[in-house]
């Protein structure tokens, strides 16, 4: 049964989870090296593809790499704070949240991808390597990076429905919960991307996430 300080401790967990996530590192290479502001941009979007169209391949994979260990980041610290996988995989969740609507850029964010794989990696690296594997062919073949990542997320689910905690780092993850994780994740995606579709679609002057 939980106790009062085991629930105050993930609790804790939790929260430090979404404002680490909320780190916006696409924004903040491009307002040091350019000293221009992303949400200014037509389509509103604060993502490491962006860094890559304005800055090049160099600041594009810090942001990349920033992103994901952000996620990651998150997901560790739940986990050594709280002691529990299933608090640590819903702190990844939370970390997406706050990457994807950051109090920091009132609440406007990323779209998710980068910090999608860093909440991943932690828990099921083997996994996730598969997915991208499969993310990469399928965007190949389907000339859509969207349906490409979700194609690749799906491989991931499944892989953890067949192999569970076979490959994992560490047993400590609930193994009924990891074909869940990586679904809830990428749902957390897809309404992001809605939002920006429907922002973009009214104009510069609606919601710019």
């Amino acid at each position: 049964m939980l106790n009062a300080m085991s629930i105050f401790l993930s609790t804790m967990s939790v929260v430090l989870a979404y404002f680490i996530g909320a780190v916006p590192s696409s924004w903040v290479l491009v307002r040091l090296l350019s000293k221009s502001d992303m949400r200014g941009d037509p389509d509103g979007k604060i993502s490491a593809a962006s860094v890559y169209y304005r800055l090049g391949a160099l600041p594009f994979a810090i942001s990349v790499v920033m992103d994901m260990a952000l996620a990651a980041i998150a997901v560790l610290l739940a986990l050594w704070i709280s002691g529990s996988g299933f608090v640590a995989m819903i702190a990844g969740l939370v970390a997406m949240i706050g990457h994807d609507w950051s109090p920091y850029l009132k609440f406007k964010g990323g779209q998710g991808a980068t910090s999608l794989a860093g909440a991943m990696a932690p828990v099921m690296p083997v996994y996730l390597l598969i997915g991208m594997v499969v993310a990469i062919i399928a965007t190949r073949l389907t000339k859509r990076s969207g349906l490409g990542t979700a194609i690749g997320v799906l491989a991931i689910a499944l892989s953890a429905l067949i192999w569970g905690n076979s490959f994992a780092v560490a047993d400590v993850y609930p193994e009924e919960w990891l074909p869940i994780y990586p679904l809830a994740l990428i749902t957390i995606m897809f309404v992001k991307r809605v939002q920006l579709g429907k922002s973009y679609r009214n104009g510069p002057g609606s919601e710019k996430s």
